[in-house]
């Protein structure tokens, strides 16, 4: 009787673990999705070709900064480094190992500081800059 009782306790706990990462990651896509549509709306009268390169260089690094926090979330069962992701460029990769080494958690935060570098970056390719 009480090893069934720490058994469903056990199952309760990681089930509630897994909702609440599943949540979080739910989030995360909900932001990024949200962040493209300001990017591209904020932008839309931006018809050029670098305000189209710099949509399209801030979009992409938001989608490998969401591939890549799944990378990590699917390394215990995949086993696939965050480095591997086949969407990074030659310079991502090896940006992530010189920084991050062998410390797969720690990739989507150099991303994401690479993600802000583009953001910040608009004033060479927009016209119109933003506030």
């Amino acid at each position: 009787m009480m090893v069934s009782f720490l058994v469903v306790t056990r199952s309760s706990i990681v089930y509630s673990r897994f909702m609440e990462a599943r949540e979080y990651l739910n989030e995360a896509m909900k932001a990024c999705r949200e962040f493209s549509q300001h990017a591209i709306t904020f932008t839309r009268y931006e018809t050029t070709p670098r305000a189209k390169l710099w949509r399209a260089e801030v979009l992409r690094r938001t989608l490998v900064l969401l591939r890549t926090i799944v990378s990590v979330l699917e390394y215990q069962t995949k086993g696939q480094h965050a480095w591997k992701v086949p969407e990074l460029t030659q310079d991502e990769k090896q940006a992530l190992l010189m920084s991050v080494g062998r410390s797969n958690e720690r990739s989507p935060i150099v991303l994401a500081v690479f993600l802000r570098s583009a953001i910040a970056c608009h004033q060479e390719y927009l016209d119109v800059p933003m506030h």
